[in-house]
């Protein structure tokens, strides 16, 4: 009886361990946002060339977030 009670008792230290284990593990992996820095850029594009200048600024690592069809002209904002 005490060696069923002492397994059991193994059995939960074991379980808990393993789980603070994996909880430790999967809260380290998280990415952390805290030292990035954001760059922002706004583009109003008035020539025919807006393609090339899209594909320009995806290759030098900028991503389109927003559009904003303002009244003087579209303004597209990029994040980095």
């Amino acid at each position: 009886m005490k060696c069923d009670l002492l397994l059991r008792v193994l059995l939960v230290v074991a379980v808990v361990l393993l789980a603070s284990n994996l909880i430790a593990s999967l809260v380290s992996s998280l990415p952390s946002y805290a030292a990035k820095t954001i760059q922002y850029r706004v583009v109003s594009f008035v020539d025919k060339q807006q393609e090339a200048t899209l594909n320009k600024y995806g290759s030098e690592g900028w991503e389109l977030v927003a559009l904003d069809p303002g009244i003087s002209g579209r303004y597209f904002i990029f994040k980095k």
